[in-house]
């Protein structure tokens, strides 16, 4: 089923499925964020999300995306994407086949959530 994001209608696309290296990933920069307290696609040493998915083992890949989310409380995270054109162009692509998704709530940092959800396809 399609759906409306932001006012942009997005078609139906196929699911996508799990995977435990992008889920590695996003677990891996959510953390990093948090830690770090920063909150970009480019992480502080210049990694794009492509070379931080391949350094958690998701290799051979032909595309990666990444959404990235901070301040929202976690059960408000995917409806702020959603509500993103951008964001849920990103959930809706028929590029991406494969997902991995990580959440954190960490007091005390620049957002006190944040989450990460890692796309590729190989």
């Amino acid at each position: 089923m399609g759906r409306t994001c932001g006012g942009q209608y997005m078609p139906a696309v196929p699911a996508v499925t799990w995977n435990g290296y992008l889920a590695k990933s996003a677990r891996a920069y959510v953390q990093d964020m948090a830690t770090r307290g920063f909150f970009a696609h480019v992480d502080p040493d210049g990694r794009w999300p492509q070379q931080r998915a391949e350094a958690a083992g998701y290799t051979g890949w032909t595309n990666i995306g990444e959404n990235i989310v901070g301040g929202y409380a976690v059960g408000e995270m995917t409806a702020a994407w959603l509500a993103s054109p951008d964001h849920c162009a990103a959930l809706m692509s028929p590029e991406y086949k494969e997902v991995g998704v990580a959440f954190m709530q960490e007091a005390g940092h620049a957002f006190s959530t944040y989450g990460v959800q890692e796309f590729g396809s190989r």
